[in-house]
């Protein structure tokens, strides 16, 4: 594993660096294997990113008709709620760049529960990675090309939570959890470490100096900080960057 801190003063700074890094992965994974797939973080933290990447700066460095938008996690809530993950990424970027609606590979919540949901979303990327193995791979777990994720309260990313039985999952691709009572909605589907640690690229985004100490303790003691922090826990067989303001 290939591991880089990147450090910025101002979050426009930090968000022009990775969007840079994204245009790159894509242009060396459609050269490499002809179309670039890429997971998207959740959350509020990363939506001006996406505002970019629809910006005239960089969305014509990427080729939308071969470039493949999956969702590391979702919240269980009806795709119209503002909280839904997939809804977010519509609004600050789907609408505004031209790639086709069977390149977004959203994560429905118009099922029974999350379990279901899970399963649903784990059977489609499993029918996807059949159909792209010079992309994906043929191994266990799916080869994404990049990943994006975040770092939340208590050192939880995806919906990856401490104390949580995901957390030791081996074998399933996408899994139901549920957030800690202070966090909403409770209900959550997300993909396992597994599937990120077998990433080409992993790139972690986030702000605020608060997160900087666990940061630190990630990359000087990280078998600890992953007793800890699920976070921690991230270490894909590519980069693992991150990206920090």
């Amino acid at each position: 594993m290939n591991q880089e801190v990147y450090r910025f003063n101002k979050q426009e700074q930090c968000i022009a660096a990775l969007a840079d890094l994204i245009c790159s992965k894509a242009s060396e994974s459609y050269q490499a294997r002809g179309i670039f797939t890429l997971v998207l973080s959740g959350g509020l933290t990363p939506i001006e990113l996406y505002e970019s990447l629809a910006t005239e700066k960089f969305m014509d460095k990427l080729k939308w008709d071969r470039t493949h938008l999956f969702w590391g996690d979702e919240r269980f809530v009806h795709v119209d709620d503002p909280e839904n993950n997939y809804t977010m990424v519509q609004l600050a970027m789907i609408s505004q760049v031209p790639i086709p609606l069977q390149n977004v590979h959203r994560i429905r919540t118009e099922t029974v529960d999350a379990e279901e949901a899970a399963r649903d979303y784990e059977s489609h990327l499993r029918e996807f990675a059949a159909r792209e193995p010079r992309s994906m791979g043929s191994g266990k777990f799916p080869k994404f090309d990049l990943v994006l994720l975040g770092l939340g309260v208590g050192g939880h990313t995806a919906s990856l939570f401490a104390g949580r039985s995901e957390l030791a999952e081996s074998s399933r691709w996408v899994v139901a959890s549920e957030a800690p009572p202070e966090q909403s909605p409770k209900d959550r589907i997300t993909m396992t470490f597994p599937v990120f640690n077998n990433a080409r690229c992993v790139a972690f985004l986030f702000y605020g100096k608060e997160k900087n100490a666990m940061l630190d303790q990630i990359i000087r003691t990280p078998d600890e900080a992953a007793k800890i922090y699920p976070a921690a826990r991230v270490r894909p067989a590519g980069d693992l960057l991150w990206f920090v303001a």
